[in-house]
């Protein structure tokens, strides 16, 4: 009875420490599976076809990445590419700057905004900074899938 007893015992310590084992190496993975991030933000560097070549950074959900690199002085922007599918959504946001020389004061976001459809013809033309988001994680990818473009337009006094 006893020998059947410590087998007992034996077994469910065993059990116990095999499901702390799987327990803790899911948390292991979870907290150290490497950075991710769905956006990225740079210049348009050119356009070719269905592809945007861009210079930037990786924007983290804690945005360590882009506060990281900006704060380092010799941190060197990434260039990636992103692929344009027939699903890819632009949307463009512009406003008027006010006249400078007038000695005006303002505060850029007290300035009327309006967002609307943009396209690929435009980031070609204009090449404005824009936000490229992928519907997965693009961390350390250099050619990737976007799903949507976001990016400024200011309108300058004539």
């Amino acid at each position: 009875m006893t020998v059947e007893l410590k087998l007992d015992i034996n077994k469910k310590l065993l059990i116990s420490g095999v499901i702390a084992i799987v327990i803790l190496a899911f948390i292991f993975w979870g907290n150290f599976s490497g950075p991710e991030a769905s956006v990225f933000g740079g210049d348009v560097i050119k356009v070719e076809g269905n592809n945007v070549s861009l210079e930037g950074f990786y924007m983290t959900s804690d945005g360590a990445e882009y506060a990281i690199l900006k704060a380092e002085s010799n941190a060197e922007k990434r260039t990636v590419t992103a692929e344009i599918t027939p699903q890819t959504q632009f949307a463009k946001t512009v406003f008027a700057i006010p006249d400078l020389e007038s000695g005006q004061i303002f505060r850029p976001s007290d300035l009327n905004r309006e967002t609307m459809p943009g396209s690929l013809e435009e980031l070609e033309r204009e090449r404005p900074g824009v936000f490229v988001i992928a519907s997965k994680n693009i961390f350390g990818k250099s050619k990737f899938e976007i799903i949507k473009v976001e990016y400024v337009i200011p309108i300058f006094p004539e």
